[in-house]
């Protein structure tokens, strides 16, 4: 986990930040905007995901309408992003582009498996995106 972190930078460390440490699926966390994020509790509200076609839509289940609770290492550093953000209102996408929209899971994930190659971590699944991201992180320590 050090090694990717360590790697990431800006957005897309924060990003990486709440995969691994929230537990939230990659579509959940493109789909978080400011709204769903208390930092003063240490919550992420999970509601929507963002689908393939951009779209902000709700999750597919009941069961997975959920709070997640997140550590204050990690609410300090979604501050620190909210603050250095242009686009930081209530409505406002956690991880948007330049202009305000969602950044897609394209994206992402180019970025997401960018940053885990300079880091050494390889993925025999074709991309970092093919299995759950913590999944693929965390494995290593399991074993």
């Amino acid at each position: 986990m050090r090694a990717i972190l360590d790697t990431a930078s800006g957005r897309s460390r924060t990003l990486i930040a709440v995969l691994l440490f929230s537990g939230l699926r990659i579509s959940e966390a493109l789909g978080l905007v400011w709204g769903d994020v208390d930092i003063r509790t240490g919550h992420l509200r999970v509601r929507h995901q963002l689908a393939r076609n951009g779209n902000r839509i709700r999750v597919k289940t009941t069961g997975s309408h959920r709070d997640v609770v997140i550590m204050d290492t990690l609410a300090r550093n979604l501050r620190r992003h909210q603050l250095a953000s242009k686009h930081s209102k209530p409505g406002d996408f956690v991880f948007a582009t330049a202009t305000g929209s969602a950044l897609s899971s394209r994206n992402a994930g180019r970025a997401i498996d960018r940053i885990a190659a300079e880091a050494g971590l390889a993925s025999e699944h074709g991309g970092i995106l093919a299995v759950r991201f913590r999944a693929l992180v965390l494995l290593p320590w399991v074993r």
